[in-house]
């Protein structure tokens, strides 16, 4: 038994699923109640400045509507989290039907690829962006 707190392909599994459906349900409570229901970003309340994520959701909404224009102003990042909840969720049914665990070793591989400089650096840099078009927009 892995009790190191190491990703397991079980452990990995489950949290796609989670998120997943966390995050289908959020998207169609904003659609379905338009934004009603809407909390807000714990981040920009606690200190006043939208995160790099502010306006994700709001992005993947004008997607749903057509808007992909407005998607990208709204927040670029959308667009990525739109893919991944479309890719995810299906990559990880398939694993399930046809028993492979393939998924979870493109995570290992993914996760790997990352940590080297030359990929963390620009992936950094596109956050930090993002964050600034984020705050310039708000104020």
């Amino acid at each position: 038994m892995n009790t190191s707190g190491a990703m397991t392909g079980k452990k990995l599994y489950l949290l796609v699923l989670a998120v997943s459906l966390s995050g289908y349900v959020w998207i169609a409570s904003n659609v379905l109640f338009h934004n009603n229901l809407h909390l807000g970003c714990f981040f920009m309340k606690m200190t006043g400045i939208p995160c790099p994520a502010c306006g994700s959701t709001k992005a993947i909404v004008c997607m749903l509507k057509g808007d992909w224009c407005g998607a990208f102003v709204t927040n670029p990042f959308g667009y990525f989290i739109a893919a991944l909840m479309i890719i995810l969720p299906v990559w990880l049914i398939a694993d399930m039907i046809f028993r492979r665990d393939s998924l979870f070793r493109f995570y290992g591989t993914f996760e790997r690829t990352v940590r080297k400089r030359g990929v963390y650096i620009p992936l950094i840099a596109a956050v930090a962006v993002n964050w600034i078009w984020n705050i310039i927009k708000y104020y």
